[in-house]
């Protein structure tokens, strides 16, 4: 997950395989913030943090990993020298939040390119952490969806609610499988009211209009997604 985030933000990362690897990296280079697994094979991630704070004198930010959020175990990230955590399977709103609190300069996901429409940790509880079946799942909807778009567009333009209401709900179905606080969902929630009340033209136009601008960002984000599940 964080692998795929890193790459769509544009990051430059380096991963080790194990605590001792992390330290032998860190001895020789400088970096602008560090994840820590705190369960890492041969040193753990207490052991790393300690490593930096004591040894390298680093004040780097760190960044804990971790499955358990036990008030215990986060303060023993913080003794440890860790300045925050992520818990997993990773939140990608949480991580954007810290990265961006840690390293102010990369404003992560301020523009409309950055936005994430695709939620890899969601498709994983739904299919099950299962590459084929995802790529699959993704496949299908980026021949879908454009289609989808298509005919919402041919819909508004003969002014046919009945269509339009049918296409926004399907839409908003597929939608929240690939994340469910999308934000493309809102736009088709406020059309979805004008079902039996008298529509308001304009108010649809721009709805339609925000989701025509998305179409090309979705499909870009899912053909990158699948080329790096394809690798698995």
């Amino acid at each position: 997950m964080l692998k795929y985030l890193f790459k769509n933000w544009g990051f430059k990362i380096i991963i080790a395989k194990d605590g001792k690897e992390t330290i032998n990296l860190i001895s020789d280079n400088d970096y602008d913030l560090i994840l820590l697994d705190i369960q890492m094979p041969i040193i753990d991630g207490y052991g790393v943090a300690i490593w930096i704070r004591e040894t390298k004198k680093s004040s780097v930010p760190i960044i804990a990993m971790t499955a358990h959020i036990m008030p215990a175990e986060i303060q023993k990230c913080k003794d440890a020298g860790m300045n925050d955590y992520l818990t997993k399977p990773i939140d990608e709103e949480k991580a954007v939040e810290l990265f961006n609190k840690y390293i102010p300069k990369l404003n992560i996901m301020s523009n409309q390119e950055k936005q994430s429409f695709v939620d890899l940790e969601n498709l994983k509880r739904i299919f099950g952490d299962e590459p084929v079946i995802i790529n699959e799942f993704l496949g299908q909807f980026s021949t879908h969806f454009p289609s989808e778009i298509s005919q919402l567009n041919t819909a508004l333009t003969n002014r046919s609610m009945e269509q339009i209401y049918t296409l926004s709900h399907n839409l908003k179905t597929t939608i929240t499988t690939l994340k469910p606080n999308s934000s493309l969902i809102n736009p088709l929630l406020i059309i979805e009211k004008y079902k039996n009340i008298e529509p308001n033209w304009n108010t649809i136009q721009l709805q339609i209009n925000t989701i025509n601008e998305s179409v090309l960002l979705v499909i870009e984000e899912i053909n990158n997604i699948k080329i790096d599940l394809a690798k698995k």
